[in-house]
């Protein structure tokens, strides 16, 4: 999707605030390797590679939407029913725009309401298995979009029938306690703990004064 496309979403959904403005130029991604590091998903199987965003990918490649969500300068992690640290995020369903599927994902499974958005980045995707995950969604190739958004917890998660995972704890801790958390996952959870790091540091970059 073009930059004019994105500003035209901005303008249909004037809540949240959704920017590309964002300026990478003080960014090095190796200070980030665990997530700039290519990796593979042995139950697509999906090679994926993390990218800073710079042109926004075609919507319709967009498969799914990851969060780093934060409420003032803390961060929220979610404890799913398999006993893992996890961020809120997932597969857009059809016909979704990336606003809709991000202000739904934080109600499902964050008990969040969405307040702005900003895109940083995305896994570019490319899976081997014979069909995709869902019908409606692309392949092989596919992207996850990574973004920053400013939330405020509202209530319980809701928890649809049918999801494969479901939130039993919501916390909303400081970035430090996040990434400790993290580290406690089955895969180690360093890619994760950099996304945020990442998503901070560029939170960080947008807010600070001119001069």
């Amino acid at each position: 999707m073009a930059a004019a496309g994105v500003a035209s979403m901005a303008r249909e959904h004037p809540k949240p605030r959704y920017d590309l403005g964002m300026d990478y130029s003080e960014i090095d991604l190796s200070n980030h390797p665990d997530l700039a590091r290519p990796f593979r998903r042995e139950w697509g199987p999906i090679d994926g590679q993390f990218e800073l965003l710079g042109d926004m990918p075609e919507d319709r490649l967009i498969s799914n939407v990851r969060i780093v969500p934060f409420v003032g300068e803390n961060v929220v992690v979610l404890k799913m029913d398999d006993g893992e640290w996890n961020h809120p995020g997932g597969t857009r369903e059809p016909g979704e725009s990336l606003l809709e599927t991000a202000r739904r994902e934080l109600i499902e499974e964050a008990g969040a309401r969405l307040i702005s958005l900003n895109p940083f980045g995305v896994f570019r995707c490319r899976s081997f298995a014979d069909e995709p995950f869902r019908s409606h969604m692309p392949h092989p190739d596919f992207f996850h979009l990574v973004v920053t958004a400013e939330v405020e917890i509202t209530g319980e998660p809701t928890n649809p029938e049918g999801e494969l995972q479901k939130t039993v704890d919501v916390q909303v801790v400081s970035l430090d306690d996040a990434c400790s958390r993290f580290a406690t996952r089955d895969d180690g959870g360093l890619w994760l703990a950099d996304m945020y790091r990442l998503g901070a540091s560029l939170r960080e970059l947008e807010t600070r004064p001119p001069g």
